[in-house]
């Protein structure tokens, strides 16, 4: 998927939501995804499942100050930076990662 707008209107789409600041919950997991900074759009996000993609950076997450479960298992990320901002993160999976440390 290539086109990162048409990522906030598939999640749209799919929840019946209209404004992507109203979206708490997002699934985008096994989708071949090799970018999903558009989705810092959805600023009030609780929960998001990004596993088994193809995610190399999260640098622009920072912007979800609400989240409090970040699932982003089986990607190919080599650093958590855009992380930092996230201070209400509970539960974070990272595992199947190429992170150093």
């Amino acid at each position: 998927m290539s086109d990162s707008q048409s990522l906030v209107d598939i999640v749209k789409r799919e929840q019946g939501q209209f404004d992507a600041e109203c979206i708490l919950f997002i699934d985008l997991s096994s989708r071949k995804l090799t970018d999903a900074n558009s989705l810092s759009m959805c600023r009030n996000l609780i929960t998001l499942n990004l596993n088994n993609n193809n995610l190399t950076n999260i640098r622009a997450f920072g912007v979800f100050t609400q989240l409090k479960i970040l699932s982003l298992a089986q990607n190919q990320l080599t650093s958590l930076d855009g992380l930092q901002t996230c201070e209400n993160l509970e539960v974070l999976n990272v595992s199947g990662n190429d992170l150093a440390g």
